[in-house]
């Protein structure tokens, strides 16, 4: 109750949630026209590229080091290696890949899910090399390596967000920064294609997958798994959970300008498969549907229907033995 009359106090959540529905209501549905689809992405990128902040200040050379590679069964090679994000730090990185040479190989940017790092998802890594692709996984910047002065990685982002956001910083475009560093060093292997490039992530790393593609079309094929929602749903429905696993998840004033759907357009026509669990309460199924409703609409427009699939399981939250076939049928196909 509020002490002035007639006027009831709103919890702060709702208030959020009420705003957030006015801006939802003003958005507008993705086109259908090839013209209008192209114009309004190449508007969106722009914006999304300012929301998730500036580039480092001070911009390093990659100088790559390689400090260990270890053989596994099958012909497997690991390597542990290093290379430089900006002048402030260092990325820890591991590379999975044939041990075969076989001139340039395609490659893939794995991308891994909140409380993970770049030793997670390896039966996906070891499926993708066994079936001739390099792959590399970093640790983003709230895990692994870079997780030092917090043990608990859930509290580790609630140290670095506001650090980050005096920098003007989202913890988001911090990590597709990274994202995108890893890619450019791909491109300086002799054993792999910088022409033939892809990404694929799980969960947060869905998401990252997205928006990295979004801006970044050296990624030619584009695998989100178990990530995969609209902002709206995420605010409206996932809000009410007590505790937020992964800060990263939201970009500052997005909904101002649209919605994930737009985030998602920028992609096309290149090829797009989802994967998703039904069973997700993180990624709230209301807005994987509106998503790839709209994206179908999208590819339908461009002439490109066949480029775009969205595949939604009864399973776990994870690369299951299945979704890693349909990666690797969907990579071999367009990559």
């Amino acid at each position: 109750m509020s002490d002035l009359p007639g006027i009831p106090l709103l919890d702060t959540i709702a208030y959020l949630q009420a705003e957030a529905r006015q801006l939802v209501a003003q958005r507008q549905p993705l086109p259908d026209d090839e013209r209008a689809i192209r114009e309004r992405c190449a508007r969106f990128r722009e914006v999304l590229a300012q929301l998730l902040g500036p580039a480092p200040r001070q911009p390093a050379e990659l100088d790559p080091q390689v400090v260990s590679c270890e053989e596994l069964e099958d012909r497997i090679m690991v390597e542990k290696v290093y290379f430089t994000s900006s002048a402030c730090g260092r990325i820890p990185a591991m590379v999975v890949r044939p041990a075969e040479p076989e001139g340039r190989r395609p490659a893939v940017v794995v991308v891994h899910g909140w409380g993970q790092n770049r030793f997670s998802i390896s039966p996906y890594r070891i499926a993708l090399a066994r079936a001739g692709y390099v792959t590399i996984q970093i640790d983003n910047p709230f895990a692994g390596e870079h997780q030092t002065r917090i043990a608990n990685g859930d509290e580790y982002q609630y140290g670095s967000l506001p650090l980050a956001t005096c920098l003007g910083w989202s913890m988001m475009g911090m990590g597709v920064w990274d994202i995108r560093r890893a890619a450019d060093y791909l491109q300086t292997r002799a054993d792999v294609d910088p022409d033939r490039i892809a990404i694929s992530g799980l969960c947060w790393g869905a998401m990252q997958t997205w928006v990295a593609a979004a801006l970044d079309e050296r990624f030619k094929v584009v695998i989100p798994v178990c990530g995969t929602s609209t902002y709206e749903a995420l605010v409206l429905e996932y809000a009410t959970y007590a505790r937020h696993t992964c800060l990263g998840t939201y970009i500052p004033g997005i909904l101002r300008h649209g919605d994930f759907q737009d985030i998602a357009a920028c992609c096309a026509p290149r090829p797009v498969l989802v994967l998703s669990n039904v069973n997700d309460d993180w990624f709230p199924i209301s807005g994987f549907t509106k998503l790839t409703a709209e994206m179908r609409t999208v590819y339908r427009a461009l002439g490109a229907q066949e480029r775009f699939r969205a595949v939604l399981r009864d399973t776990v939250h994870d690369v299951t033995p299945e979704f890693a076939a349909q990666a690797a049928e969907w990579l071999d196909r367009y990559l």
